[in-house]
Protein backbone atom coordinates (compact mmCIF):
# COMPACT_ATOMS: atom_id res chain seq x y z
CA UNK A 1 0.00 0.00 0.00
CA UNK A 2 1.48 3.27 -0.87
CA UNK A 3 1.81 6.05 1.04
CA UNK A 4 -1.46 8.90 0.46
CA UNK A 5 -0.45 10.93 -1.77
CA UNK A 6 2.60 8.64 -3.17
CA UNK A 7 3.67 6.37 -5.42
CA UNK A 8 6.01 4.87 -2.63
CA UNK A 9 5.37 2.23 0.19
CA UNK A 10 6.97 1.18 2.92
CA UNK A 11 7.90 -1.96 1.12
CA UNK A 12 9.48 -0.59 -1.97
CA UNK A 13 11.50 2.18 0.08
CA UNK A 14 13.07 -0.81 2.17
CA UNK A 15 13.57 -3.28 -1.17
CA UNK A 16 15.44 0.28 -3.28
CA UNK A 17 17.02 2.06 0.00
CA UNK A 18 17.84 -0.68 2.95
CA UNK A 19 17.44 -4.33 1.71
CA UNK A 20 20.91 -3.71 -0.57
CA UNK A 21 22.73 -2.99 2.63
CA UNK A 22 21.43 -5.60 4.40
CA UNK A 23 24.41 -7.96 6.01
CA UNK A 24 23.86 -11.87 6.66
CA UNK A 25 23.09 -12.75 10.50
CA UNK A 26 25.81 -14.22 12.22
CA UNK A 27 26.43 -17.88 11.98
CA UNK A 28 27.58 -18.19 15.22
CA UNK A 29 25.63 -16.92 18.53
CA UNK A 30 26.84 -13.67 20.45
CA UNK A 31 28.74 -14.54 23.52
CA UNK A 32 29.39 -11.69 26.52
CA UNK A 33 32.97 -11.10 27.33
CA UNK A 34 34.65 -9.90 30.57
CA UNK A 35 37.46 -8.41 30.99
CA UNK A 36 40.19 -8.69 33.63
CA UNK A 37 44.05 -7.00 34.40
CA UNK A 38 46.47 -9.51 35.26
CA UNK A 39 50.54 -9.46 36.01
CA UNK A 40 52.13 -12.33 33.49
CA UNK A 41 54.36 -14.20 36.35
CA UNK A 42 57.36 -15.72 35.92
CA UNK A 43 56.37 -19.26 35.05
CA UNK A 44 54.95 -17.53 32.07
CA UNK A 45 51.09 -18.06 33.19
CA UNK A 46 48.65 -15.68 33.65
CA UNK A 47 45.78 -16.38 36.53
CA UNK A 48 42.45 -15.91 35.41
CA UNK A 49 41.29 -14.85 39.06
CA UNK A 50 37.30 -15.80 38.69
CA UNK A 51 38.24 -19.78 37.92
CA UNK A 52 41.62 -19.91 39.54
CA UNK A 53 42.82 -21.14 36.60
CA UNK A 54 46.39 -20.39 35.04
CA UNK A 55 46.82 -19.92 31.20
CA UNK A 56 50.67 -19.77 29.65
CA UNK A 57 51.75 -16.70 27.47
CA UNK A 58 54.83 -16.16 25.53
CA UNK A 59 57.68 -15.86 28.26
CA UNK A 60 58.79 -12.32 26.99
CA UNK A 61 55.86 -10.68 28.75
CA UNK A 62 57.06 -11.96 32.22
CA UNK A 63 56.25 -9.56 34.74
CA UNK A 64 54.48 -7.60 32.17
CA UNK A 65 50.57 -6.95 32.89
CA UNK A 66 47.68 -8.09 30.28
CA UNK A 67 44.16 -7.94 29.48
CA UNK A 68 42.56 -10.75 30.04
CA UNK A 69 38.98 -11.01 27.77
CA UNK A 70 37.01 -14.28 28.04
CA UNK A 71 33.71 -15.97 27.38
CA UNK A 72 32.03 -19.26 28.67
CA UNK A 73 34.36 -20.98 25.87
CA UNK A 74 37.62 -19.04 25.06
CA UNK A 75 40.11 -16.74 26.56
CA UNK A 76 41.92 -14.54 24.66
CA UNK A 77 45.12 -12.19 25.99
CA UNK A 78 46.41 -8.90 25.07
CA UNK A 79 49.31 -6.71 25.33
CA UNK A 80 49.09 -3.25 24.17
CA UNK A 81 45.99 -4.21 22.42
CA UNK A 82 47.58 -6.90 20.23
CA UNK A 83 46.30 -10.44 21.21
CA UNK A 84 49.51 -12.99 22.17
CA UNK A 85 47.45 -16.05 23.07
CA UNK A 86 44.28 -17.81 22.60
CA UNK A 87 43.09 -20.68 25.03
CA UNK A 88 39.80 -22.64 25.22
CA UNK A 89 38.72 -21.86 28.77
CA UNK A 90 38.71 -24.52 31.35
CA UNK A 91 37.34 -24.25 35.08
CA UNK A 92 39.44 -26.69 36.73
CA UNK A 93 40.66 -25.04 39.66
CA UNK A 94 44.33 -24.50 40.47
CA UNK A 95 45.32 -26.00 36.98
CA UNK A 96 47.35 -25.05 34.21
CA UNK A 97 46.84 -24.79 30.25
CA UNK A 98 49.94 -24.36 28.52
CA UNK A 99 51.33 -23.92 24.99
CA UNK A 100 54.43 -25.34 24.60
CA UNK A 101 55.48 -22.42 21.87
CA UNK A 102 55.05 -19.95 24.81
CA UNK A 103 57.66 -21.46 27.22
CA UNK A 104 61.05 -20.72 27.05
CA UNK A 105 63.77 -23.37 25.54
CA UNK A 106 65.32 -25.94 27.75
CA UNK A 107 68.46 -24.34 27.33
CA UNK A 108 67.45 -21.02 27.59
CA UNK A 109 66.77 -19.39 31.16
CA UNK A 110 66.07 -16.10 30.31
CA UNK A 111 64.45 -15.57 34.24
CA UNK A 112 66.02 -16.02 37.86
CA UNK A 113 63.39 -19.02 37.99
CA UNK A 114 64.34 -22.52 36.50
CA UNK A 115 64.80 -26.03 38.44
CA UNK A 116 68.64 -25.26 39.14
CA UNK A 117 67.30 -22.06 41.14
CA UNK A 118 65.08 -23.66 43.11
CA UNK A 119 67.00 -27.07 43.06
CA UNK A 120 69.91 -25.00 44.63
CA UNK A 121 67.74 -22.94 46.81
CA UNK A 122 66.33 -26.63 48.40
CA UNK A 123 69.32 -27.84 48.90
CA UNK A 124 70.56 -25.03 51.79
CA UNK A 125 67.79 -26.21 52.99
CA UNK A 126 68.28 -30.12 53.33
CA UNK A 127 68.34 -32.95 51.17
CA UNK A 128 64.22 -33.79 52.25
CA UNK A 129 63.29 -30.04 51.05
CA UNK A 130 65.37 -31.06 47.59
CA UNK A 131 63.24 -34.42 46.87
CA UNK A 132 60.44 -32.75 47.58
CA UNK A 133 61.30 -29.43 44.98
CA UNK A 134 62.67 -32.42 42.57
CA UNK A 135 58.88 -34.19 43.24
CA UNK A 136 57.23 -30.75 42.13
CA UNK A 137 58.58 -30.35 38.87
CA UNK A 138 58.71 -33.61 38.12
CA UNK A 139 54.92 -34.04 38.45
CA UNK A 140 54.27 -31.14 35.60
CA UNK A 141 53.74 -31.87 32.03
CA UNK A 142 56.12 -29.07 31.91
CA UNK A 143 58.49 -27.88 34.71
CA UNK A 144 57.64 -23.94 34.53
CA UNK A 145 53.63 -25.22 36.23
CA UNK A 146 55.95 -26.00 39.46
CA UNK A 147 57.47 -23.14 39.73
CA UNK A 148 54.97 -21.26 42.16
CA UNK A 149 54.63 -24.48 44.08
CA UNK A 150 58.56 -24.31 44.36
CA UNK A 151 58.70 -20.42 45.27
CA UNK A 152 56.11 -21.37 47.89
CA UNK A 153 57.84 -24.27 49.75
CA UNK A 154 61.19 -22.40 49.57
CA UNK A 155 59.22 -19.55 50.97
CA UNK A 156 58.40 -21.07 54.44
CA UNK A 157 61.72 -21.37 55.20
CA UNK A 158 61.53 -17.34 55.96
CA UNK A 159 58.29 -18.56 58.36
CA UNK A 160 58.84 -21.66 60.45
CA UNK A 161 62.62 -22.03 59.70
CA UNK A 162 64.88 -24.61 57.64
CA UNK A 163 64.56 -27.23 60.22
CA UNK A 164 61.09 -27.12 60.55
CA UNK A 165 60.41 -27.11 56.85
CA UNK A 166 62.92 -30.14 56.32
CA UNK A 167 60.90 -32.60 58.70
CA UNK A 168 57.46 -31.27 57.09
CA UNK A 169 59.47 -32.04 53.55
CA UNK A 170 60.30 -35.47 55.10
CA UNK A 171 56.83 -36.32 56.58
CA UNK A 172 55.24 -35.12 53.11
CA UNK A 173 57.92 -37.64 50.99
CA UNK A 174 55.58 -40.29 52.96
CA UNK A 175 52.39 -39.26 50.84
CA UNK A 176 51.74 -40.83 46.68
CA UNK A 177 51.28 -36.60 46.08
CA UNK A 178 53.28 -33.47 47.53
CA UNK A 179 52.12 -30.21 47.21
CA UNK A 180 52.82 -26.64 49.18
CA UNK A 181 49.31 -27.48 50.70
CA UNK A 182 50.32 -30.66 52.20
CA UNK A 183 53.42 -29.01 53.62
CA UNK A 184 51.35 -26.32 55.03
CA UNK A 185 48.84 -28.58 57.05
CA UNK A 186 51.87 -30.55 57.94
CA UNK A 187 53.55 -27.36 59.69
CA UNK A 188 50.13 -26.06 60.84
CA UNK A 189 49.52 -29.04 62.54
CA UNK A 190 52.85 -29.23 64.07
CA UNK A 191 53.08 -33.06 62.56
CA UNK A 192 56.70 -32.11 61.73
CA UNK A 193 57.97 -32.26 65.47
CA UNK A 194 56.46 -35.78 65.80
CA UNK A 195 58.71 -38.39 65.24
CA UNK A 196 58.33 -40.70 62.25
CA UNK A 197 59.24 -44.36 62.28
CA UNK A 198 60.55 -46.41 59.44
CA UNK A 199 57.47 -47.96 59.05
CA UNK A 200 55.30 -45.68 59.31
CA UNK A 201 52.74 -45.47 56.40
CA UNK A 202 49.93 -42.68 56.58
CA UNK A 203 46.44 -44.54 57.31
CA UNK A 204 43.76 -41.07 56.91
CA UNK A 205 45.27 -38.21 54.03
CA UNK A 206 45.61 -34.76 55.75
CA UNK A 207 42.43 -32.64 55.66
CA UNK A 208 41.94 -29.13 56.73
CA UNK A 209 39.26 -30.70 59.70
CA UNK A 210 41.62 -33.15 60.97
CA UNK A 211 43.66 -31.54 64.21
CA UNK A 212 47.20 -32.36 65.14
CA UNK A 213 47.75 -33.50 68.70
CA UNK A 214 48.92 -30.21 69.86
CA UNK A 215 44.71 -29.55 70.01
CA UNK A 216 44.72 -32.30 72.45
CA UNK A 217 47.36 -31.12 75.09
Amino acid sequence: MSFQGKNDSRKSLFDELERPILKSLPTTRYELKTFRRAKVQQNCHVLLSEDKHYYSVPFRYVEQYVKLIYSAESVEIYHEHKRIATHERFRAKHQYTTLKEHLPAQHQYLMNWNPEFFEGQALKIGANTLLVIQQMLASRNYVEQGYKSCAGTIALAKKVGKERLENACERALIYDFVSIKILQSILDKDLDKMPINGDYTPIIPLHPNIRGAANYQ
